[in-house]
């Protein structure tokens, strides 16, 4: 007994000495924060690094916040539009580059003319991968679920980008590309895209608008914070990411019906094609011009060139008509 209780009190003494000594620790550095805390040139240090990581903040936030708000805003002025007033003026809503252009504004704030000319021409290649995309859409909305339809229409893309990205583009190979691509597309669906005679739209909920904004919103997010750090080829990518017509013909097929998803998809993909003239332009602007000429230049081009359908589009009408 005796020599079990003195191995108690040594157990209980040496437990004493432990916490003893992490409390001294503890004072100690208690003390050295207080006395660092006191010097002048330790807050100073401490400011600035706050300042950087706060700047860093805004550099991704803001721009990823504005992303989002307008292509939000987008998708919910298209699906308005295409409910109301029909596929075309949807898909002219929905295309236009209210996505893109926003992205080449912050990209010009941020970075050089060099690295803007690149990315526009990667663009331009990368627009080669929407057409399939719409393609896809457009043959298989109708046709089957809303999910089956996206599933394939993102293997599509995924197949024509992935290629894409690998190969040292100029502004003229990036060029023939589309116009190889885009004729064979509008072939494919020649016969397909007609808006349906009886449209039935689905009574939705109060809290339809603000959830397709949320939805598109934090979409947009995800995949501009994902490609900021991929340098001109994976920012020129990301830049054009059919991320509207993605959200667009979930929700025209979810409110609508296959049938009118597949109508503005299939005017969609005729908008869409005058931006890669509008992508060329640009390109050309900044280099001579710098960017903030050069994205003037894309933008006039995508206004024209969005006229110009809207010219047109009585008699494009009359001539399907005619052919039916």
């Amino acid at each position: 007994m005796g020599a079990h209780a003195r191995e108690s009190r040594r157990s209980a003494g040496c437990s004493k000495i432990v916490e003893i000594e992490l409390c001294l620790r503890v004072h100690n550095l208690w003390l050295q924060f207080s006395t660092q805390t006191g010097n002048p040139g330790f807050l100073h240090r401490l400011q600035g690094q706050l300042s950087v990581q706060i700047a860093a903040m805004e550099d991704i936030l803001i721009p990823l916040l504005i992303r989002m708000l307008v292509t939000a805003a987008v998708v919910v002025a298209a699906t308005a539009a295409a409910e109301r007033a029909g596929p075309f003026y949807g898909a002219l809503i929905g295309a236009f580059p209210t996505s893109a252009g926003p992205a080449y504004v912050m990209l010009a704030l941020k970075e050089d003319a060099a690295f803007v000319a690149a990315s526009a021409v990667a663009s331009m290649a990368s627009m080669a991968a929407i057409a399939p995309f719409v393609t896809v859409m457009v043959w298989l909305a109708p046709r089957t679920n809303i999910w089956a339809t996206v599933a394939a229409a993102l293997v599509a893309w995924t197949a024509f980008a992935v290629p894409i990205s690998q190969i040292a583009w100029t502004p003229v190979t990036a060029l023939l590309a589309n116009v190889i691509v885009y004729p064979a597309c509008f072939w494919l669906t020649r016969n397909m895209g007609r808006p349906p005679e009886t449209q039935t739209r689905k009574a939705a909920p109060w809290y339809t608008l603000p959830l397709r904004a949320l939805v598109v919103g934090l979409f947009v997010g995800v995949v501009v914070t994902a490609s900021q750090a991929l340098g001109p080829v994976g920012t020129g990518l990301g830049a054009v990411f059919p991320i509207v017509f993605l959200c667009l013909t979930v929700i025209l097929h979810l409110s609508l019906g296959g049938a009118a998803a597949a109508a503005t998809m299939h005017s969609a993909m005729r908008v869409v094609f005058g931006m890669v003239f509008a992508l060329m332009g640009m390109h050309y602007g900044v280099v001579a011009y710098g960017s903030a000429i050069g994205l003037s230049i894309g933008l006039a081009m995508s206004v024209a060139w969005a006229l110009l359908l809207i010219v047109f589009y009585p008699a494009r009408e009359k001539i399907r008509a005619a052919i039916k």
